[in-house]
């Protein structure tokens, strides 16, 4: 700083003599020097000075050249070198503009600096000296007040009493606060309360272009749904913006001016009084509203007294949001901690002079010690390999950037873990960084992990590739091809590569693209997989068929973007189905239109199958049969049931059995049937059940009655009886045993190619 700026407007010259330690000009800096107040403001804006020293000529106003000095250099001293015709008059502006008189004649280098230290005294003596005036009449304007308020009615007295309380309740409630509308509510309660208003409430000023509106925050006190209406209403109050108080005195009188008057009037309010006030905390206007049930309630010194109330709620406020904030930071640093000494992740504080001032226990861990005091005051060095890009990295990151890179970390055992890091460097405020945050993540881990990934990705392609089955991904819409494995590129004699882009669309016909889109049109996040059998056209032109497992892949808004699926060729086991089919259809049909009676049966005969045969046999129906065991709906003869058990020998032993017998059926009416038993054989071997077959025999055994009958009779008479067949020769089909008389039997001449015509004489022959 320079010890002094001349302004001079003589133009003449100027010369201090030396001091007696021969400091001149000459030996020392020349002073600034100014020669218009253009050129003064020039010199004060580009420097700094311990005071201003002008001369003037004699002739011109000093109280003019004074005036504008003090408005140019209101924070400098200023001395006045003047002459004898300047001295009287440079007097009287002593302590008035002039804080130093100086005679240019014999003026010496020292006698000049001790001058200024002087000016710079008076200078300041002056400006307490107007301090403490200021304060001395602010106390008398204090003073004033109180004495004032002092010689109040007895009312404003105990009005001042309960604000004083009021106050104090305050204080006690900010104190106590914890949030903000709580804190509001609370207060127009010691409003209501404290000061004896009828209701009270606090809100924000909302601004519009027809005047303003204060929109309810928190009340208290008899509100009655008051708060609905707008308030003040249309009415442009810009004394309430500029944060002046307003006050209704009697609310009666201004009943036609405001709209909500006549509300207000009805819940018994009469007068009313609005304190704007800013909240820092909230950052926007805000006002506390009173409503008293009495007129002229809200004299100057009332509305004075709201107005500190004012001044303590909007401070109470800042605090309390200094509180809120204050909490909140100090969870989120307690969080912060909790989560830096729970974090998976190491993380470590060092200084390149201090070592290492900090480390979490997963650094620790990582580094393998157990405790911090093992590595506080550590250097660096002794946790990192280093190399060559180490002081580069440091250097960086000390001129507050950051690094993010791999590095071996050497543990407690000497050995190597690979770690992924971030190092920053730690700012305070403007100072020069001194310490270094290091964040580090155990790879190693990860780096096997990865690798053991590739392995299983190639060892997964591999299969995926070779499989037999075809593997397809596509999109749903134009069935778009997005990945194919080899399977299926070779099921089509191509690459993959050829395929990946193309539709396969083209591989069926327009009936069969319809069925399947149809298909795809169903596959929903509820029920992501399906199967369908297809038939494509293969390359050779042959229609051949394909069973696919399709699995839906979808966004996540649900829509479906992708389709991946499981496919082979089922074209063999298509037509051996069909085989199976139509032989089954066959077999079906013999059973049901079979002359016989035909059931199948399990092990346990019981009747899994009848056809319609068997029922018209026996008299039943299909609900009479099914599930039931043979011997619970026919019976036999007494003298037939060992026979009869031993058919189910054959579940047992495999080996088919037959016999003749009668049979009772649902009216109990014999049938004398014939009954083959075959058991079922499954292909790996086992009896999964019989077949029985029941042929009807009545008709033969009354036959084979009726000729016993003839025979008997025949064989009792002379008359020998002869059947032939009508062929060349007459092959003798039977003949009676009494053919015996003639010295022939039966069987020779019933035996294969006997003919009648050999026992008739010739000449009897047609």
């Amino acid at each position: 700083m320079a010890d002094f700026l001349f302004f001079d407007l003589t133009h003449e010259p100027f010369f201090v003599a030396p001091s007696p330690r021969g400091v001149t000009f000459s030996g020392a800096q020349e002073p600034e020097t100014a020669r218009s107040f253009d050129e003064l403001r020039e010199l004060l804006s580009e420097g700094s000075f311990r005071a201003l020293l002008f001369r003037i000529p004699a002739d011109a106003s000093l109280k003019e050249t004074l005036s504008t000095l003090e408005e140019i250099c209101a924070e400098l001293p200023i001395l006045f070198l003047c002459d004898e015709t300047q001295a009287e008059d440079a007097r009287n502006w002593v302590g008035r503009g002039i804080h130093g008189c100086i005679d240019p004649n014999g003026l010496t280098w020292e006698n000049l600096q001790h001058s200024i230290q002087s000016a710079s005294a008076l200078r300041d003596v002056l400006s307490e000296n107007t301090r403490l005036q200021r304060e001395l009449e602010e106390t008398r304007l204090d003073v004033e007040l109180h004495r004032k308020a002092y010689r109040r009615i007895s009312e404003d007295l105990r009005s001042a009493v309960r604000t004083m309380s009021s106050m104090g309740e305050l204080h006690r409630l900010f104190f106590h606060a914890q949030d903000v509308k709580s804190t509001l509510r609370n207060f127009c309660r010691i409003l209501v309360k404290g000061q004896g208003y009828q209701m009270a409430w606090v809100g924000k000023i909302q601004e519009n272009a027809e005047g303003i509106r204060i929109e309810p925050i928190a009340h208290a006190g008899d509100e009655q749904g008051f708060l609905a209406a707008p308030f003040p209403g249309k009415i442009p109050l810009r004394g309430i913006l500029e944060g002046h108080p307003w006050a209704v005195q009697d609310i009666r009188e201004e009943e036609k001016r405001f709209d909500w008057a006549s509300e207000a009037l009805k819940r018994r309010y009469r007068s009313v009084a609005v304190i704007p006030f800013f909240s820092p905390g909230m950052n926007s206007r805000m006002a506390f509203c009173v409503f008293d049930g009495r007129e002229g309630r809200f004299s100057a010194d009332r509305l004075a007294m709201l107005a500190d109330l004012a001044k303590l709620l909007s401070g109470g406020l800042l605090l309390l949001d200094e509180k809120i904030r204050k909490r909140a930071d100090e969870e989120a640093l307690k969080l912060m901690k909790q989560a830096v000494e729970t974090s998976v992740s190491g993380f470590v504080i060092f200084g390149l002079e201090e070592g290492i001032q900090y480390a979490n226990e997963a650094a620790l861990r990582l580094a393998g010690y157990s405790s911090q005091e093992e590595v506080l005051g550590c250097s660096y060095r002794d946790f990192v390999l280093m190399n060559e890009k180490t002081p580069q990295i440091l250097e960086t990151v000390f001129r507050g950037g950051n690094w993010t890179g791999e590095f071996d970390l050497i543990r407690k055992d000497g050995s190597l873990r690979e770690v992924f890091s971030s190092v920053s460097a730690i700012q305070r405020g403007s100072e020069e960084p001194r310490s270094v945050l290091v964040s580090f993540t155990d790879i190693s881990e990860k780096r096997k992990t990865e690798q053991a990934l590739l392995e299983s990705r190639a060892l997964y392609e591999t299969i995926i590739e070779e499989q037999t089955d075809m593997i397809l991904r596509f999109l749903p819409e134009t069935l778009e091809i997005t990945y194919a494995n080899l399977s299926y590129a070779r099921y089509y004699g191509a690459s993959p590569e050829e395929l990946i882009g193309k539709s396969f669309r083209c591989r069926y016909t327009p009936e069969e693209e319809t069925r399947i889109l149809e298909h795809l049109r169903k596959l929903t996040p509820q029920e992501p997989v399906r199967q369908i059998e297809e038939r494509v056209i293969h390359p050779d032109g042959e229609i051949r068929w394909q069973h696919w497992i399709d699995r839906g892949i979808f966004d996540s808004k649900g829509n479906l973007v992708e389709i991946q699926s499981v496919g082979r060729d089922i074209t063999e086991l298509k037509v051996t189905q069909q085989n199976l089919l139509r032989e089954k259809t066959r077999l079906m049909t013999l059973f049901e239109n079979s002359p016989d009676g035909i059931v199948f049966c399990t092990p346990e005969q019981e009747i899994e199958a009848a056809n319609q045969a068997f029922l018209d046999l026996f008299g039943f129906t299909a609900s009479d049969v099914l599930g039931k065991k043979i011997s619970e709906i026919l019976d036999e003869p007494p003298e037939e049931r060992e026979a009869a058990m031993e058919l189910n020998l054959a579940s047992q032993d495999g080996r088919p059995r037959s016999i003749e017998g009668t049979r009772f059926g649902k009216k109990g009416l014999p049938v004398f049937v014939s009954v083959t038993v075959i058991p079922r054989r499954e292909p790996e071997g086992g009896i999964s059940g019989i077949f029985a077959i029941y042929r009807d025999l009545t008709e033969r055994k009354l036959k084979e009655q009726a000729l016993k009958i003839n025979t008997t009779i025949i064989e009792g008479s002379p008359v020998v009886v002869f059947r032939w067949k009508a062929e060349k020769g007459w092959p003798v089909d039977y003949v009676s045993d009494n053919i015996r008389q003639f010295g022939y039997s039966p069987e020779e001449l019933t035996a294969p190619g006997f003919l009648y015509a050999t026992i008739i004489h010739p000449e009897d022959l047609p």
